[in-house]
């Protein structure tokens, strides 16, 4: 258990001091980088072609997204630990994440789905230029392995610690939200914030960003994955894969989400029951946090 000078410590965090920054960031690096791109593709026209297009997002949102964490340790005079739970996970929460990765596709597809009726997907068509001007193994690191990491380090890490002094449950709902925002689009907003939700308590149970991780790889695995065989393998054209949602396509994901349904449950129920005292620790610190307060605005 921590003691009240690392409790202090942690109320220092500021999350909408680090989301101003990563957004700054981020808007910085494109402008800089697109900008350093576009004047060498003058000279060199293969560096505007889509597959170094690419690379050179990757490579604007790795600086983007991990340049303000570092940038954000420094000015909190802060460790990379107080901020990013690094702990291992054992091989049984690694299984059990696994499990709610798999069952949670469903209600998120559903949620996407759902979503689609009033605001299309633009990921689709990003996935779908990458599936055809990358391999299988590059559409991989860049879609399901890269973003994972540097997301989870953002939002999950310094995002989510920094809400240590509010209860739980706003910690878990405003570091979903701002990760839903990220996204810039309305349909993804909905369906990044419910996975955020997931995510973020799969970190405070565990106290490790690798849970989230986990869970953020499978599902842009399965992405990947998914369009990979549809294209290789399928009969459908990307006109017919992109047709607008329908009734009828929420209406069917609404049948498959309701038959995984006993599967979700299952998984978190056995991932609860796996991490029963991690869960008590959790309520106990939250318990701490709340008499610390109380003490600091009563001298205050």
């Amino acid at each position: 258990m921590k003691n009240i000078e690392n409790y202090t410590k942690d109320f220092n965090l500021n999350p909408s001091l680090f989301m101003f920054m990563l957004m700054l960031f981020l808007t910085l690096i494109s402008f800089i980088l697109g900008g350093i791109a576009g004047i060498f593709g003058v000279f060199f026209p293969s560096l505007l072609e889509e597959k170094n297009l690419s690379i050179l997002n990757s490579i604007i949102s790795i600086i983007g997204f991990l340049g303000p964490v570092a940038l954000y340790i420094v000015i909190k005079k802060v460790k990379i630990k107080d901020i990013i739970p690094l702990n291992p996970l054992n091989l049984k929460n690694i299984f059990l994440i696994i499990f709610i990765g798999f069952s949670i596709i469903p209600l998120i597809t559903l949620v996407s789905t759902i979503g689609d009726l009033f605001s299309k997907d633009i990921i689709f068509e990003q996935l779908y230029e990458e599936e055809i001007n990358l391999n299988l193994f590059q559409t991989i690191f860049i879609t399901a392995i890269v973003p994972p990491i540097i997301e989870e380090v953002a939002f999950r890490g310094a995002i989510l610690s920094g809400y240590k002094k509010n209860s739980l449950l706003i910690g878990v709902l405003m570091s979903s939200l701002y990760f839903g925002m990220m996204h810039g689009n309305l349909n993804q907003f909905f369906y990044a914030t419910v996975l955020g939700i997931f995510m973020a308590f799969l970190v405070k149970i565990t106290n490790s960003i690798y849970s989230s991780i986990l869970l953020h790889f499978i599902f842009n695995f399965k992405s990947v994955i998914a369009l990979y065989f549809i294209d290789k393998f399928g009969n459908m054209s990307f006109n017919e894969l992109n047709e607008p949602t329908t009734i009828l396509d929420v209406r069917n994901w609404v049948i498959f989400f309701l038959i995984s349904l006993p599967f979700l449950l299952l998984s978190i129920f056995l991932f609860i029951k796996n991490n029963k005292d991690e869960i008590n620790k959790l309520k106990d610190e939250n318990i701490i946090i709340k008499k610390i307060l109380i003490k600091i605005r009563s001298i205050k």
